[in-house]
């Protein structure tokens, strides 16, 4: 008997939508992943896989062995670690099915290209001078690191690049 209220207690939660039974991944920009999205899972699925993260099963589903290489991915290229497939993280896994984010940053701020430049440096990324200046140095060494850390390649200092290389400068830098 106390089954069967269990029971039916589920069965109304989930029939009143209060309540679902899918495992629900999130995604670039609406936050759920719908689905006719599976196939974007999947896609990064493979990538993971392809790059050494073993995400499981490649089905469509962000499980937690799927989160888990999501998490390991996410700090070998210096993501936020969310274990989500998020955004930056799918910009980063399939650049290909993204345009490069058109957001630049506001070249007045100097100092956040400074930083910039510093962290390029001390990367092995040669920007030239560390003077808040940008300049064709700054753009292929900006170009390198995109590339190495599998971002867009776009030579700008935009969100997503300000984002894996200097994660603390997240907020009130960009427009």
């Amino acid at each position: 008997m106390k089954r069967f209220l269990v029971m039916l207690g589920i069965s109304l939660l989930v029939a009143g939508g209060l309540l679902s039974l899918n495992a629900e991944a999130y995604s670039a920009t609406s936050g759920r992943v719908q689905g006719l999205d599976r196939d974007l899972i999947r896609d990064a699925q493979r990538q993971l896989k392809g790059l050494g993260y073993n995400p499981g099963a490649v089905d469509g589903n962000i499980g937690p062995q799927t989160a888990a290489a999501l998490r390991a991915y996410q700090q070998a290229y210096r993501l936020p670690e969310t274990g989500r497939l998020d955004e930056t993280t799918l910009r980063s896994i399939l650049p290909e099915r993204f345009e490069a984010s058109r957001t630049p940053l506001d070249l007045s701020n100097r100092e956040v290209l400074q930083q910039a430049q510093r962290q390029l440096k001390a990367l092995g990324f040669n920007p030239g001078a560390t003077d808040g200046t940008f300049g064709p140095q700054t753009e292929a060494a900006l170009r390198g690191y995109q590339q190495a850390h599998r971002l867009p390649q776009t030579g700008r200092l935009d969100e997503v690049t300000l984002r894996s290389l200097l994660p603390e400068k997240r907020e009130g830098v960009l427009r």
